[in-house]
């Protein structure tokens, strides 16, 4: 469920394009949740809400039926949307409590100071061609403050992950260990390709320098940094940019997600070594990662190996230690968020959206150049960075 709420944030914001509606109005300040002296607003809950709101709508199966006839891993889906909700709410207050024990709540200056930087940039920048989060959230009644708060409670779990397991936590994690979990649960390699829709001799020529390279490559003859310098140039109209470097596939699954020539290529070339093969009129040409090009390539994605290789603990634990907090939940407050009324207020506007962008299709053209709001992908940019 994780990490389905937090993917869910840039997919709302795409969703929110088509929205200029004012819904219901509660008041954010009023808590949703607390604990002793805690409390999350019930701002900071509604943003959530809607995050969980647009994965649900994602997972159903019929898109064309109402979300609240449907079902999501076995519930209705308003109940999943509810406890998706509740359980991640929960688990961040958790890991709140947990970083007030280790001494690490409150924040830092520095660290506060990089939360309110965070939210002024994409809250309502002075100067922006984008759409902003005030102009997003806003219309669900959720102001600044709530959306301060939102960003510091979606990053508590990261927080005590690397308080934890980071270089200089209680329970460091080394970089060995996270270039094994690479190396075990991903095909890593640098990469060269190459489109045949170009002359059968070209295709021949860059065939026989692939095969060269895997020769040389292997008997420690020639070097990656040679091979990509060499391969540069090889560009047209269709490669474009023939050489890629730290190409990670999941392993998981990679039966029904990757071509079989490249899966088999990778489970019959040992770490360090160099293949080449084909698909689909592509050839490709591959240097599978050894132990220290792992290593050099987790250091500078730790936090998202370390949150992949400890996160699903750490969140399974901060949500047993959730329960048994005695945190307080505002029904009366959280049922005003009615979900159908949600569902009814996105499908209505985004149909005056869809109006409001034909009309606009043959109105004259102007001098400034127009926003398209079906076209969210700089603020979900926006968004993304700052939670």
């Amino acid at each position: 469920m994780k990490r389905i709420i937090k993917k869910a944030a840039a997919a709302f914001l795409a969703l929110t394009m088509a929205v200029g509606l004012t819904s219901c109005q509660v008041n954010e300040k009023t808590w949703a949740y607390r604990v002793g002296d805690t409390e999350l607003s019930a701002g900071v809950y509604r943003i959530f809400q809607l995050e969980a709101f647009t994965a649900a709508k994602a997972m159903v199966e019929d898109s064309s039926k109402s979300l609240f006839e449907q079902q999501i891993e076995g519930k209705d889906a308003a109940d999943w949307i509810n406890d998706t909700v509740d359980e991640h709410v929960r688990t961040c207050m958790a890991a709140e409590a947990e970083l007030k024990d280790m001494g690490l709540i409150p924040l830092s200056q520095e660290d506060q100071n990089a939360i309110e930087s965070s939210a002024q940039a994409s809250w309502d920048p002075e100067t922006t061609s984008t759409l902003t989060a005030k102009s997003v959230y806003g219309p669900y009644g959720v102001g600044y403050d709530s959306f301060k708060q939102y960003i510091y409670y979606n990053g508590l779990v990261s927080l005590l992950m690397e308080a934890r397991y980071g270089e200089n936590g209680t329970e460091p994690i080394s970089d060995v260990d996270l270039a094994n979990y690479l190396l075990d649960n991903y095909y890593a390699a640098h990469m060269c390709y190459y489109s045949v829709s170009s002359t059968e001799t070209d295709a021949t020529i860059v065939a026989d320098a692939y095969n060269n390279y895997v020769e040389e490559y292997n008997e420690g003859k020639i070097k990656w940094e040679d091979i990509r310098e060499s391969e540069q140039y090889r560009t047209d109209s269709t490669n474009t940019n023939p050489v890629q470097e730290n190409v990670i596939f999941p392993k998981e699954d990679a039966e029904n997600t990757m071509p079989e020539t490249l899966r088999i290529g990778f489970d019959n070339t040992e770490p360090g070594k160099a293949f080449t093969t084909s698909d689909e009129g592509i050839l490709y040409f591959f240097v599978t990662f050894n132990q220290d090009q792992a290593m050099e390539y987790v250091t500078t994605q730790r936090s998202q190996f370390l949150s992949e290789f400890k996160g699903q603990e750490v969140y399974e634990e901060m949500t047993q230690k959730s329960e048994e907090m005695g945190i307080e939940k505002n029904e009366s407050l959280i049922k005003k968020y009615d979900l159908k009324q949600l569902e009814k207020d996105v499908n209505q506007n985004a149909s005056k959206a869809a109006q409001s962008r034909q009309t606009e299709s043959v109105a004259p053209a102007s001098s400034g150049t127009a926003q398209d709001a079906s076209n969210p992908s700089s603020a979900v940019a926006s968004e993304s960075s700052a939670s």
